[in-house]
């Protein structure tokens, strides 16, 4: 995961990660749907990602560490 970082902080600016972690379920599947339309496959992916592992807490597939 260490490695992931200095990728993402190159790939996209440190605003438009800011964004994707604060983002609602609607708002993130709005933002995929217009980063698909762009060609922006790796904020397409980052956001189907974050709407996973939210469905899968929700599931309660995946737990949320209390740390």
């Amino acid at each position: 995961m260490a490695a992931i970082g200095p990728f993402l902080a190159r790939a996209l600016s440190q605003d438009t990660i800011d964004k994707l972690v604060g983002m609602g379920r609607s708002k993130l599947e709005e933002t995929r749907a217009e980063a698909l339309s762009r060609h922006d496959y790796l904020t397409a992916v980052l956001t189907r990602f974050r709407i996973d592992l939210e469905d899968a807490e929700q599931e309660r597939i995946l737990l949320r560490s209390l740390k």
